[in-house]
């Protein structure tokens, strides 16, 4: 039986804003994003199995977040598996847009590159062990959709920032199939 562990990022200084923002010039964790990170590791050290595989975004809130979260438990010496392409946010920092509204990337891409990380990426963790995944809302929505079935992202919803979700699975993960989520 594997988990999957997944953990959207701090909030970054871009977070705090209400308007578009540039993917580099704001990309950084927040204070606050910082303290929820630490908070997450707590959090992440107290769940009753241990983590075999540390993945996370390129985007450079996710590296940090993870970051954090392993020094805090400790765990600096350990390295991070997997920085995970597909799973950089679909928007690149775009605060306050709509999915819809973004031309560079359809939903459907977007998904079908989410997709493809899962299965070339995450699954074969999930084969070997239990795996935290650090990522971005939208990405976060879209694996829960693959697994789960189900809208964890809505208008009136929101994943929150570094709120451990865990996933249980009961047998080798399958990309269209919910195993079991916790």
């Amino acid at each position: 039986m594997s988990k999957l562990v997944l953990i959207r990022h701090g909030k970054s200084v871009g977070n705090c804003w209400d308007g578009a923002y540039n993917n580099d010039d704001m990309n950084f964790l927040s204070l606050e994003g910082i303290e929820q990170a630490k908070q997450a590791a707590t959090k992440v050290a107290s769940l009753p199995f241990d983590i075999d595989f540390w993945t996370c975004s390129p985007m450079t809130r996710a590296r940090n977040t993870t970051s954090v979260i392993m020094q805090a438990m400790g765990l600096m010496a350990q390295p991070v598996h997997s920085i995970i392409p597909e799973f950089k946010e679909k928007h690149s920092g775009l605060a306050g847009i709509n999915l819809n509204q973004i031309e560079d990337e359809s939903k459907e891409e977007f998904f079908i590159r989410v997709e493809d990380g899962v299965a070339r990426i995450l699954k074969p963790y999930l084969k070997q062990g239990n795996t935290v995944l650090v990522a971005h809302r939208y990405v976060i929505s879209v694996i829960f959709k693959i697994f789960a079935d189900t809208e964890i992202y809505t208008k009136k919803k929101k994943v929150p920032h570094c709120e451990p979700l865990v996933l249980t699975f009961t047998e080798t993960p399958n990309i269209n199939k919910l195993l079991k989520p916790v």
